[in-house]
Protein backbone atom coordinates (compact mmCIF):
# COMPACT_ATOMS: atom_id res chain seq x y z
CA UNK A 1 0.00 0.00 0.00
CA UNK A 2 1.41 3.29 -0.88
CA UNK A 3 2.38 5.50 2.03
CA UNK A 4 0.03 8.73 0.68
CA UNK A 5 -3.36 6.52 0.62
CA UNK A 6 -5.64 7.26 3.15
CA UNK A 7 -5.89 4.09 5.31
CA UNK A 8 -2.18 4.60 5.33
CA UNK A 9 -2.23 7.83 6.77
CA UNK A 10 -4.65 6.79 9.34
CA UNK A 11 -2.34 4.06 10.29
CA UNK A 12 0.49 6.59 10.95
CA UNK A 13 -1.90 8.61 13.21
CA UNK A 14 -2.27 5.14 15.20
CA UNK A 15 0.99 4.63 15.37
CA UNK A 16 1.49 7.94 17.03
CA UNK A 17 -1.52 7.95 19.24
CA UNK A 18 -0.61 4.29 20.24
CA UNK A 19 2.75 5.04 21.34
CA UNK A 20 2.11 7.88 22.82
CA UNK A 21 0.00 6.21 25.46
CA UNK A 22 2.59 3.85 26.28
CA UNK A 23 1.56 0.78 23.49
CA UNK A 24 4.32 -0.91 22.21
CA UNK A 25 3.98 -1.13 18.29
CA UNK A 26 5.34 -4.26 16.44
CA UNK A 27 4.99 -5.86 13.25
CA UNK A 28 3.64 -9.49 13.27
CA UNK A 29 7.02 -10.63 12.03
CA UNK A 30 8.51 -9.78 15.54
CA UNK A 31 5.80 -10.57 17.58
CA UNK A 32 7.09 -10.58 21.20
CA UNK A 33 4.46 -10.14 23.73
CA UNK A 34 6.82 -10.25 26.67
CA UNK A 35 7.60 -6.90 25.04
CA UNK A 36 5.60 -4.67 27.14
CA UNK A 37 2.79 -5.05 29.49
CA UNK A 38 0.40 -3.55 26.43
CA UNK A 39 1.51 -4.62 22.87
CA UNK A 40 -0.36 -3.31 19.69
CA UNK A 41 0.45 -6.03 16.84
CA UNK A 42 0.45 -4.53 13.15
CA UNK A 43 -1.75 -6.62 10.59
CA UNK A 44 -2.13 -9.79 12.65
CA UNK A 45 -3.37 -12.80 11.10
CA UNK A 46 -6.75 -13.92 12.28
CA UNK A 47 -8.74 -17.14 12.31
CA UNK A 48 -8.89 -19.12 8.81
CA UNK A 49 -11.30 -16.79 6.53
CA UNK A 50 -11.13 -13.91 8.88
CA UNK A 51 -8.12 -12.12 7.25
CA UNK A 52 -5.74 -9.97 8.94
CA UNK A 53 -6.74 -7.37 11.45
CA UNK A 54 -5.13 -4.04 10.99
CA UNK A 55 -3.88 -4.19 15.07
CA UNK A 56 -4.79 -6.83 17.96
CA UNK A 57 -4.17 -5.15 21.01
CA UNK A 58 -2.92 -6.97 23.55
CA UNK A 59 -2.47 -6.63 27.38
CA UNK A 60 -0.27 -8.42 29.45
CA UNK A 61 -0.18 -11.43 26.75
CA UNK A 62 -4.08 -11.62 26.00
CA UNK A 63 -5.76 -10.36 23.44
CA UNK A 64 -8.10 -7.42 24.42
CA UNK A 65 -8.96 -5.57 20.95
CA UNK A 66 -8.74 -5.19 17.46
CA UNK A 67 -8.39 -1.46 15.53
CA UNK A 68 -8.98 -0.77 12.23
CA UNK A 69 -7.30 2.04 10.22
CA UNK A 70 -10.10 3.93 8.40
CA UNK A 71 -9.03 7.00 6.30
CA UNK A 72 -10.37 10.19 7.47
CA UNK A 73 -14.36 11.03 7.92
CA UNK A 74 -14.84 7.22 7.07
CA UNK A 75 -18.45 6.67 8.11
CA UNK A 76 -18.35 4.11 11.45
CA UNK A 77 -21.95 3.57 11.56
CA UNK A 78 -21.64 0.09 9.36
CA UNK A 79 -18.41 -0.83 11.11
CA UNK A 80 -20.37 -0.45 14.72
CA UNK A 81 -23.17 -1.93 13.18
CA UNK A 82 -20.96 -4.74 12.24
CA UNK A 83 -19.51 -5.46 15.85
CA UNK A 84 -22.91 -5.42 17.68
CA UNK A 85 -24.37 -7.90 15.29
CA UNK A 86 -20.56 -10.28 15.45
CA UNK A 87 -19.31 -9.12 18.99
CA UNK A 88 -15.69 -10.53 18.56
CA UNK A 89 -14.94 -13.19 21.60
CA UNK A 90 -12.97 -10.63 24.14
CA UNK A 91 -13.54 -10.25 27.55
CA UNK A 92 -12.99 -6.27 27.89
CA UNK A 93 -13.52 -5.04 31.27
CA UNK A 94 -12.22 -1.71 31.22
CA UNK A 95 -10.44 0.56 29.04
CA UNK A 96 -6.00 0.35 29.77
CA UNK A 97 -3.36 2.16 29.43
CA UNK A 98 0.08 0.22 30.12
Amino acid sequence: MSPGLPEQQARVEIDKALDAAGWVIQDRAELNLSAGPGVAVREFKMADGHGFADYMLFVEGKAVGVLEAKPAGYPGSNSCQAASTNPPQLDVQRWWRP
